[in-house]
């Protein structure tokens, strides 16, 4: 592979580099970190959005969105916290995007090299949540489930308050209320209620601090990205029930918290097994683990985070969450567009913090501009 040394490279030299990198290198990724070091860009964008070119438009490059806060309006977080009964009650959205300095300044310095910014096309945006925990010795988080009869819920273990923690049913599934007509991974909001109780004091402390919530929970959107060529199909017929009933097993046998690949290890189980859980009809087999991350492992688990830490892609750990009516669907044909997997990412993953917020329970919450911490 050869080198470019200067970062002033024109649009035709730049869209012949993509094409023999595409030839040399079939690892999609290989080849967009490539052509990315080949523009050698100055601004500082890591932190803020990922960059993907276009796999057939050799002078476009997508940008999605890394990370993300809570939604302001009229220069006020959308936050509340609110005591109602026993319960605490934290409600608000998260929003995408707004990162205009870092985006006109990309925009500036591709435009100078002869490239459009523009912000990815998207099938689909998935908004869920990532609940923080403490990593046991063995590597798995401290999850408790119940254990008399069918377990139905798990919660998290507070070892400092040593009880239990938030349960994986406290907090209710992230409602996207995206636009209508979005298509674009760009300018976007989604809501969220969490059942707070067991972390009273923490969420006070929170507010007290404007420190990040990170210890808490923390906001995803995990975006299924339309930029590929056209895609394969693949269809499956899955009784929910019963393979809600298998989740509940799987999860006693991980002892509260299974990793994602003893998560695919156990759906293909069903589809190796002539059980009419999971039955597979059109499309290649080989794309069931990209199905079953994206589409079907959120009705059915929720993922951990450890306190402290950071997500790993090769450590990541689920525990139940079963949606309500999940087991109402019954059995159900579906069919999933998947994207050819030499023809970049199909998906991304964004994450949103709350942060920065003072303020008291029961009260109207304001910025903490006075944080040192808090770039405002």
């Amino acid at each position: 592979m050869f080198k470019i040394a200067s970062s002033k490279v024109g649009p035709g030299l730049m869209a012949a580099t993509l094409a023999l990198m595409s030839c040399q290198d079939k690892t999609a990724s290989v080849s967009q970190s490539l052509f990315l070091q080949a523009i050698q860009l100055q601004t500082d964008y890591q932190d803020y959005v990922r960059l993907i070119p276009s796999p057939d438009q050799a002078q476009v490059i997508y940008y999605v969105p890394t990370n993300g806060g809570v939604l302001m309006e009229n220069g006020k977080p959308r936050l509340s916290v609110r005591q109602s009964g026993n319960a605490l009650r934290v409600a608000g959205a998260f929003k995408t995007g707004g990162y205009d300095k870092v985006l006109n300044s990309l925009r500036n310095e591709l435009r100078a090299q002869g490239f459009i910014l523009a912000p990815a096309p998207i099938k689909k945006a998935n908004a869920d949540y990532l609940l923080a925990a403490t990593r046991l010795p063995s590597g798995r988080f401290d999850v408790r489930c119940a254990e008399s009869g069918a377990i139905r819920s798990c919660q998290i273990w507070d070892e400092q308050a040593e009880r239990p923690g938030l349960g994986t049913t406290d907090i209710r599934r992230f409602q996207a209320t995206f636009p209508t007509a979005a298509t674009v991974a760009d300018r976007m909001f989604f809501n969220f209620e969490v059942d707070a109780e067991p972390y009273h004091d923490l969420v006070q402390d929170f507010l007290n601090t404007g420190l990040e919530w990170d210890s808490f929970f923390i906001g995803k959107v995990d975006w299924l990205l339309n930029i590929q060529k056209p895609s394969e199909q693949l269809r499956l017929t899955i009784a929910w029930d019963r393979l809600a009933a298998s989740a509940r097993q799987v999860i006693r046998a991980c002892q509260g918290s299974c990793s994602a690949q003893e998560l695919r290890d156990w759906f293909q189980n069903h589809l190796d097994q002539p059980d009419s859980v999971v039955q597979i009809g059109e499309g290649r087999t080989q794309d069931i683990d990209f199905i079953f991350d994206h589409e079907v492992r959120p009705r059915l688990f929720v993922e951990l985070i450890e306190r402290g830490g950071s997500q790993n892609e090769n450590t990541r750990y689920f525990t139940l969450r079963l949606q309500a009516d999940i087991e109402n669907l019954g059995v159900q044909d579906l069919a999933w567009d998947v994207p050819r997997q030499d023809a970049g990412p199909g998906s991304q993953e964004s994450l949103y913090r709350i942060e920065c917020v003072n303020g008291a329970v029961d009260q109207p919450l304001t910025l903490a501009s006075a944080s040192s911490f808090c770039p405002l």
